[in-house]
């Protein structure tokens, strides 16, 4: 069985009340630009399995370096990763709209760049640990705000679904 890669706007209704039922934390992904939903990012639950060994309960979503998926809905969100300057929470995340909203690179990371650039190539651990200690002492401060079950990502918004 395959799981399609993203919804669309006639399954919505379905698809939340799915991932509602089956994960702890349901949010709305929106580009501040154009304002488009672009998908639904998931917190999966904990199990501790018969090992006695707690692992996410993802039903079959790719988790990030965060912990969370995301699910596109329609063809807007084009890519999205985890970027390697952080917040007071955590990782941030940077995402791309098909409008031309982008942030997966952070103004830090385009200053501390690997020796042969972005886009080139997977970074080996050792090298992202490298640029993400230059970020955090350079003083950056990622552009991260959260309040009220919202959270911004600079320009595009996360918003929890009741």
């Amino acid at each position: 069985m395959v799981i399609k890669p993203h919804i669309e706007d006639h399954e919505y209704d379905e698809t939340v009340a799915y991932y509602k039922a089956h994960f702890d934390d349901v949010s709305l992904l929106k580009c501040g630009k154009c304002k488009e939903t672009l998908g639904l990012q998931v917190t999966p639950r904990i199990h501790t399995n018969e090992q006695g060994v707690e692992v996410p309960l993802s039903h079959g979503v790719p988790l990030d370096a965060t912990g969370k998926g995301l699910v596109s809905m329609g063809t807007n969100l084009l890519s999205h990763r985890v970027r390697l300057d952080h917040h007071a929470d955590g990782a941030m995340i940077g995402y791309q709209c098909k409008c031309g909203n982008d942030t997966r690179l952070s103004k830090a990371e385009l200053h501390h760049q690997p020796k042969d650039g972005w886009g080139q190539r997977d970074l080996l651990p050792h090298e992202a640990f490298k640029l993400t200690q230059e970020i955090k002492d350079c003083g950056h401060k990622a552009d991260y705000a959260k309040k009220d079950g919202k959270t911004r990502y600079e320009t595009f918004h996360v918003e929890v679904l009741a």
